[in-house]
């Protein structure tokens, strides 16, 4: 129960993503899709949630990068792909603060 309850805040977290205006158009460079059809094959094996919904909200998110802060961002995506499913969700939020928040 906390764990899917934890799965949806971060997943609301990417959603933020959607409502940002976009910076850039990093999210077309070929390792970002990469990077996001990884990242949202593992999340889809730790929570019930749509492909493309999460693609397009990883896409976006990674749009309001800085520029220092996208290889950074992918990296850390790249990591969470790899993380067991209890390890998943705290991975997550910490790659999404850092293009949301700048943090």
């Amino acid at each position: 129960m906390a764990r899917t309850t934890v799965l949806t805040v971060v997943g609301l977290l990417f959603g933020v993503g959607t409502a940002q205006l976009a910076c850039g158009d990093e999210s077309d460079d070929p390792r970002a899709i990469t990077t996001c059809n990884n990242y949202c094959e593992r999340y889809r094996e730790c929570e019930d949630t749509s492909m493309q919904e999460c693609t397009e909200n990883c896409r976006q998110i990674l749009d309001d990068c800085m520029d220092d802060e996208f290889e950074e961002a992918l990296d850390r995506l790249d990591v969470c792909a790899n993380q067991s499913c209890d390890e998943f969700t705290e991975c997550t939020f910490e790659a999404g603060t850092q293009c949301i928040f700048g943090l």
